[in-house]
Formats: C-alpha cells, sequence, structure tokens
C-alpha cells in the first residue's frame, strides 16, 4: 500500500518553552522559510524566517542546542532543515545485492531499504525525543534529500544493474512492479529484459522513466518510514515537504527541464504533507522541438523559463487534487525559490523580472508558503533578500487573505506571449498578468468598465470590471501588472 500521509494533517502544534518572546504570527500571512539568516539591504524586511539546520548523531548540534536555536523564530514559523542524515537510508551494508552464485554481499545496493530505514529511523525517533525533552518544537520539517536509485543517478555503467537482477529477489519484488507500473502507464510492451539497457546510452525513455518512477517511489516511502514516523510520534501537526518530491497525475502533463514527461509514468509522491516542487527557471533539453509539446524551438529566455515553472507549479497542484481526489484548495504546496541573482547551468532568471513574476504567479497558484534557497553565493547580490521580501510584501497587502484559493483550472499555453493567474481573496478576484519581454502593458477602460490591456506583440487581454491597482508604492516587478475584479465579474478574455 502506498503511503498517502499528510495532506490529511492540519493545524500548527507547539509545545516549546521558548527562550525569546515573539509576536504572534498571522495564519494569513504568506511567507517564506529560508535557507540562511536573510540581510536585508534597505535595512529592514519582513515574511521570511531562517530555518535551523540539524542532523543526527556525531558532527551535528545536540538535540537541545537545536531546539535553542530554531526557538529564535515565532511558533508557527519554526522550520527545521534536514539535509544529510535521512541519506543513510542508502548505503546500509545489510541492503546490498547478493551474487547468487556465491551467496555473498556485492558492493551494489538493491532497492530494498530494511536495515537503512531501521538503522535511520531509531535515530531520529532518539533525535526528537530528546528534542521534544528540551522544549523543542517543529512547525515544518524540510528535506532536501536528492537520493536515489534513478538513471541519473546510478549513471550508465551496466554492473548496478547486472546486481539487481542477479539478487534472487528482483523478480517479485522489483521486476513485477516494473511491468505492472508499465502497464498502468499504457505501455504494456515494455519487457526491461535484460535491466542493464537502462544502464547505457539505451533510447528507450519509456523504461527508463518507469524504473525512475518505480525507484523515486520507493525512496519516497522509505524517507516517510525513516523520518515522518518518529517526527510524527512526537509532533503528530508537524508539516513536512522533500525538495522537488510531489503528486503528480497523467491527465496533467508535466516536464523535467530536459523534458522527460514526469506525470506519465506513475504517481510521484509528496513527502509529507506539502508538495515541494523547485521553481529555479530552468530549460535544459526542454528547448529541442522533439522534447518539449510545442514541437518547435522553445528558446531558453527568461520568460520562456518563467512559463516552465508556472506550468510546473499548476501541474503539482493540478496534479495532486486529480491523484488524491481532493479539491485545489486543499492542496497544500511549499515550492522552492532560488535567489533572484541565481546562474545556474539551465536557469534563465538570472536578475530578470520574471524571477518576480515566477514567485507571484506561484503563490496565486496556490502555494501555501514558499521554501526560499538564499545561500552565500557570488552571484548572490546583497539586495536578493530583499528583493523577496518586498515580493511577498505586495502579495501579502493584496491577496493576504483568510479566503485566499486559486482559480487555476488548467496550465498555460506553451506558446501564448502572455500568462494569467487569478486568485480569489477578500470576496474578489485579483490576478496577475504577465507578458513576454519587451511589452509594455498598457491598459485602459471604456464606458462599459471594460479593462482593456495591450501587450503590443503579446496581444491584447480584456477585464469585465476590472481594475488595474498596485499595493501602495511597491510595483516589484514591471513585467506585470495587478488586476482586481469583483467575484461575480466574467473571467479575462
Amino acid at each position: 500500500m502506498r503511503l498517502k500521509f499528510g495532506f490529511f494533517i492540519s493545524g500548527i502544534f507547539s509545545l516549546a518553552v521558548t527562550t525569546s518572546a515573539h509576536a504572534a504570527v498571522s495564519p494569513k500571512e504568506i511567507f517564506a522559510l529560508s535557507w540562511s539568516t536573510p540581510t536585508y539591504s534597505s535595512g529592514s524586511g519582513a515574511h521570511i524566517y531562517p530555518m535551523t539546520r540539524f542532523g543526527v548523531g556525531a558532527g551535528y548540534d545536540t538535540p537541545t542546542t537545536t531546539a535553542l536555536s530554531a526557538s529564535q523564530s515565532p511558533i508557527g514559523r519554526r522550520g527545521l532543515l534536514l539535509l544529510y542524515s535521512q541519506r543513510s537510508i542508502l548505503g546500509n551494508t545489510g541492503d546490498t545485492c547478493i551474487d547468487p552464485a556465491t551467496n555473498s554481499a556485492t558492493q551494489s545496493q538493491c532497492p530494498y531499504f530494511n536495515n537503512g530505514i531501521s538503522a535511520t529511523q531509531s535515530g531520529f525517533q532518539s533525535f526528537f525525543a530528546d528534542y521534544k525533552a528540551a522544549g523543542g518544537s517543529v512547525d515544518f520539517l524540510v528535506l532536501d534529500s536528492e537520493i536515489g536509485l534513478s538513471n541519473w543517478q546510478l549513471g550508465t555503467s551496466t554492473q548496478p544493474y547486472d546486481a539487481i537482477e542477479s539478487d534472487a529477489r528482483y523478480g517479485t519484488n522489483t521486476y513485477n512492479s516494473l511491468i505492472n507500473m508499465a502497464t498502468a502507464a499504457g505501455l504494456p510492451s515494455l519487457t526491461f529484459q535484460p535491466l542493464s539497457k537502462i544502464g547505457t546510452n539505451y533510447s528507450n525513455r519509456d523504461e527508463i522513466g518507469v524504473w525512475n518512477e518505480l525507484m523515486g517511489e520507493r525512496i519516497n516511502d522509505a524517507v516517510i518510514s525513516s523520518v515522518a514516523g518518529p517526527l510524527l510520534s512526537f509532533f503528530p501537526a508537524a508539516k513536512m515537504s522533500d525538495y522537488d518530491q510531489f503528486w503528480h497525475h497523467p491527465s496533467v502533463p508535466m516536464y523535467d527541464p530536459n523534458g522527460w514527461p514526469v506525470a506519465q509514468f506513475g504517481t510521484g509522491e509528496a513527502v509529507g504533507t506539502h508538495a515541494a516542487p523547485s521553481l529555479y527557471g530552468d530549460i535544459g533539453n526542454f528547448h529541442y522541438g522533439s522534447l518539449n509539446p510545442t514541437g518547435q524551438e522553445y528558446a531558453p529566455t527568461s520568460f520562456n523559463g518563467f512559463r516552465m515553472d508556472v506550468n510546473k507549479m499548476r501541474g503539482v497542484v493540478l496534479g495532486t487534487s486529480t491523484q488524491l481526489n481532493i479539491a485545489i484548495a486543499n492542496v497544500k504546496t511549499s515550492p522552492w525559490v532560488a535567489y533572484r541573482g541565481f546562474h545556474g547551468p539551465t536557469s534563465t532568471y538570472s536578475n530578470s523580472n520574471y524571477y518576480q513574476e515566477s514567485v507571484i504567479h506561484a503563490v496565486l497558484a496556490g502555494a501555501d508558503h514558499l521554501l526560499f534557497w538564499n545561500p552565500t553565493a557570488q552571484d548572490k547580490a546583497s539586495t536578493d533578500d530583499q528583493t523577496l521580501s518586498d515580493v511577498l510584501a505586495e502579495m501579502n497587502g493584496l491577496v493576504g487573505y483568510s479566503d485566499r484559493k486559486t482559480l487555476v483550472t488548467g496550465l498555460a499555453s506553451w506558446t501564448s506571449k502572455f500568462i494569467i493567474t487569478t486568485t480569489y481573496a477578500n470576496g474578489k478576484k485579483v490576478s496577475r498578468l504577465t507578458a513576454s519581454e519587451g511589452d509594455q502593458i498598457i491598459c485602459t477602460t471604456n464606458a462599459q468598465k471594460l479593462l482593456s490591456c495591450n501587450m503590443g506583440s503579446s496581444g491584447v487581454v480584456n477585464f469585465p470590471l476590472g481594475v488595474k491597482t498596485q499595493y501602495g508604492k511597491l510595483n516589484v516587478s514591471s513585467a506585470g501588472i495587478w488586476v482586481v475584479q469583483p467575484n461575480t465579474a466574467m473571467n479575462p478574455y
């Protein structure tokens, strides 16, 4: 049975005896939990709360020290960031493949993690017991695991696959699962024989896709058992997520930066209460016409990277709703966003205003809160933390209401030169209209109160009874505008 844990847990649990006083946080606040403590270039900022990094065992702060550090954040915003200790799920010598010829252990990890789970779970059980005894509390446990046995992680060597296939457990515990998953995905002709095909420069993307999906789901189940079990035994209302892990559904097509149809092969899985897609403006091989849904060159521009992130976020929200059969309003997501100046190898933002637009559209598409990757880095400007703080301030002023819920119903067009995302907030429809590079948005209102917005080569959009607005003096991006309509108004067209 798959573990559909977390989307049915609600509320905030706190038991801590704090060492410092904090103002109560607002449950309607749109906020970010950050990798590092933010520094504000204007001297003031808000809505960003640094997480406390921790680990289990030697080399890490004690549970008591960790509890003291976490208490510096207000109740309701206490986040623990876990990077490494959960990775002991893999590498346990009791979980290596067995050579049938010698009946001895090999050096290869097999996709059965019983010993790794048991050892890892024991460590976290002890840590959270001591952490709670020290007065610690957890509102959010954020993982950045990035582990697995996918084709990308095992590499192009055939040896790991040969060891897995030779192990006596393969037929019952893995091969049958691969065939069942392939059949469910509408790919009954796949054979996975020999399995080592996946470890070569092999062109059958479907077999690689099914293998990656199965291994991803197994790793996520192992992380849930190892970490979430101990966490929830002491802090039953804690929220939890893992980097770039989320549910999806084949009815909502999704693509990774290299054009892999990630929703085609299975269900995916969020690790905990929240899906945590990464929104870094990445375009890799997706730009080739053969690897994207347009069939044409998809240029690596900032607007196109922004559109990738818009559709990834929408795909997670809509796919989760479909996969778990829950209302879109009940889907919990906490996407990762980088700092504005991030120069990743395939990131298209790099100080573009489409960075701010991506953050805005993610919140309007249903983000519960954000996870902010803001390490010390050469390409990180002194203003980058301030930028996100200003974006959050603008959004809190316009849509930071308790009735906020996304009105997204589908993906954005892959070829349109503008994108609109709408949410319901404060009894109104609030939309963000973003145009492609080089197009200025000029709006006029006629006698029938039709707001018509001309974007040059991007086209024209009409908002019945719409009013162009902004929050105070803030205008965090010139690439888009805010439009407010009565809830009963027709949708923009």
